[in-house]
């Protein structure tokens, strides 16, 4: 049995145009931030391979990338080293507050 997955930022497309003008909104909508990225990457597992094949890949972006000196503040990318986290254990015994102690990592 193959299983099979697909990352698509494509399909996230558009928010969709009934959501915006709904009569019975409560509350403002929030701000539109998709984009219709083109980026696409499909894969799947072959079972005989017993291992993850790329089907498609479509690396085409409408939006300007992160810079890789900001990719660590991207919630995928945040790491704490044992240092960050014996610092903040640290700061934590000695009385400083959560929010004060992730101001300063």
């Amino acid at each position: 049995m193959d299983q099979y997955r697909i990352n698509s930022w494509e399909d996230i497309g558009y928010r969709l145009e009934k959501w915006n003008h709904m009569k019975n909104r409560v509350r403002e909508p929030k701000p539109e931030t998709r984009c219709g990225c083109m980026s696409k990457l499909h894969v799947f597992f072959d079972a005989i391979t017993e291992s993850w094949v790329v089907r498609y890949f479509c690396d085409e972006h409408n939006h300007d990338l992160v810079v890789p000196k900001l990719a660590r503040m991207l919630r995928s990318h945040k790491q704490m080293t044992e240092p960050d986290i014996s610092q903040m254990n640290h700061m934590k015994e000695v009385g400083i507050s959560i929010p004060n102690i992730f101001g300063n990592i």
